[in-house]
């Protein structure tokens, strides 16, 4: 079945002929850093999803994808292919599109610097300080296989790994333990691997296990 289309930047289409749709919307996202576009229309109880490239002029010419029929239990149905015959915007409005785009990306900040987690492993100075009391300082030794542990008195020890913070938060929750690099460092500190006596846990005011987060930092 042949279909002409005419999109609208509201998100309604036009379509010609005998073909008449009670409701008939579109939409389109592009894919973060590419010339990728994935465009959805839905056409009475059609639904079409399709994806496309744009091309230098920044438009996109073909698009083509899967047709699914239904609303409760939908049934795919077929596949489309369109074409694009007369763009709605003129080629100075096009370059001006590509102008705009090109001054955003531009002006984007620069995205966080990632680390290596093996860059972490070997002896730092913990400096932690509790509102109300004195800071205390640990000398703790970042091994390879995740772990730390405090050389000198006061004792603690756990677990460490960085994150990504430009990563989903399915990502930050379940790759920080193994993830190779990352935007920030955090350390768990486990009670059992620490001393906790009536003070807390090595001389902290806590009784429980805890957990720190931090952003490295270069010294110029």
């Amino acid at each position: 079945r042949n279909l002409t289309c005419f999109l609208e930047g509201n998100g309604n289409v036009q379509t010609t002929g005998d073909s008449k749709f009670k409701t008939a919307r579109w939409e389109a996202s592009r894919v973060e850093g590419s010339r990728n576009l994935t465009i959805r229309f839905r056409l009475g109880d059609w639904r079409l999803t399709g994806k496309g490239v744009r091309n230098s002029s920044f438009q996109c010419s073909d698009i083509s994808g899967g047709v699914i029929e239904g609303e409760c239990d939908p049934v795919h149905v077929g596949r489309f292919y369109m074409s694009l015959i007369l763009p709605a915007a003129s080629e100075s409005e096009v370059a001006e599109l590509e102008a705009r785009h090109l001054a955003r990306v531009q002006n984007r900040p620069a995205p966080p610097a990632r680390y290596q987690a093996i860059t972490f492993t070997g002896m730092w100075r913990l400096l932690v300080t509790f509102e109300g009391n004195a800071p205390t300082t640990f000398v703790l030794t970042l091994t390879k296989n995740r772990k730390f542990f405090s050389d000198l008195e006061p004792i603690i020890g756990g677990s460490w790994g960085v994150y990504d913070t430009t990563a989903n938060e399915w990502g930050k929750k379940t790759n920080s333990l193994v993830a190779t690099h990352g935007t920030h460092l955090w350390l768990r500190v486990n009670r059992d691997q620490s001393n906790c006596t009536l003070t807390g846990i090595g001389g902290l005011p806590v009784y429980e296990g805890f957990s720190l987060y931090g952003r490295p930092l270069i010294e110029s």
